[in-house]
This record gives structure tokens, sequence and C-alpha cells, in this order.
């Protein structure tokens, strides 16, 4: 008998495309890739500009540091007995001034309102402004005016921080409801902001 090879290819094909037990192969899916993860990037916070300028404040003058309300920067011994730091209180408080180039020193005749390093810092509390005994050639007495506008001052010292209230600082509760004042970076919060007033 005499086969037709165009009769012999279907069945070898058809052969071809079954496995050992008679059955297709299942075909192998093709996955897709898994597309990696898009990361976020955080903004970059654009920086806290700033100017200082001649303080316009008289040597000689006596003025008083609000917070814009009834609060004014007063000095008392609540974290050492031995050294007088800053914080906000409702008492008629105010400083001298002996103006030193465009800055200013800040006294009560006897010791002036500086930014305090070493041992005249009170133990655990380098960020303090107290009232030392020094001179107003002393870099850490002088401050620098920011005008912030609003009839507002922030008041930078000489390691570049700023005279700042800190809620979160001191002891439990302050007389009078009052708040610590110490030494912070700029960030131009109201925290910074001062209105300078001359006592009547």
């Amino acid at each position: 008998m005499k086969f037709s090879l165009a009769l012999l290819a279907p069945i070898v094909s058809l052969v071809a495309a079954n496995d050992a037990c008679g059955g297709q192969p299942t075909p192998t899916p093709t996955l897709a890739p898994t597309p990696a993860p898009t990361a976020t990037l955080a903004p970059t916070p654009a920086p806290t500009a700033y100017t200082t300028i001649d303080c316009p404040f008289a040597n000689g003058d006596w003025i008083s540091l609000s917070d814009g309300g009834k609060l004014v920067v007063c000095v008392d011994a609540f974290w050492s007995n031995k050294i007088f730091s800053a914080f906000t209180c409702r008492d008629n408080w105010a400083f001298g001034v002996v103006k030193v180039g465009k800055k200013i020193a800040l006294t009560d005749m006897t010791s002036f309102l500086m930014q305090c390093s070493g041992s005249t810092c009170p133990e655990n509390h380098p960020e303090t402004i107290s009232m030392i005994g020094t001179t107003p050639a002393d870099p850490s007495a002088q401050w620098a005016c920011v005008d912030v506008g609003n009839g507002k001052w922030a008041l930078q010292g000489n390691d570049g921080n700023f005279m700042t209230i800190c809620p979160s600082c001191g002891p439990p509760t302050f007389r009078n409801n009052g708040e610590a004042v110490v030494s912070k970076p700029y960030t131009n919060d109201t925290t910074q902001h001062w209105t300078i007033k001359q006592p009547s």
C-alpha cells in the first residue's frame, strides 16, 4: 500500500503536539515584570532668610521685651540658686540698653542678659539665657536685631541662635504662667517675635 506524504503530515503534527500521556502540554505563562516602586521624595524646605539691621535703640534707653501680650522677659533663679535665667512674667521688667556697634547689650546695671556657656549655664541647660556679670564687650552679651514686621523684632545672639520662648522647657510651671526663654535656631516662629517697648 502506498501512503501519500500529504496524508502523513497532519498525523506527524498531531503526534508532535501531544505529550507522552497523549495530552497537550500546558504552556508556561509569560509573567509581566513587576515595576519597581517609585520613591516619594520629601520636598526640600525653603531656607528661612533674615537680615540683621542696626538696632533702633539708643544707648541709655530702657526697654521691655514683650511676647505681644501681657508677658515680658524677666529673670529668676528657677534652674539654679546661683544663676538667674530668663523667662516670661507679668512683672514690670525692663533692661537698660548699651549700644555696641549695630548690636545692643541688655543690662540691669550690674549684669547682662546673655547666652550662657560652660560654667555660666545652669546644669543640664546649655540653651539658657541668663543674667551674668560681664561687660557689653563680651560677644555673648550682644544681640543683633532682625525686623520681622508688624512692629516686632527677633534678637540674634553671638552663636547665631535667637532668643526664643520655649513652652516645653523649664520646670513644670513658672509663676504667673510664664515660660522659659532660651536660645534656639531661627524658625521665624512667633515665639521668636518680640514687641519691644520703652516703659513710660
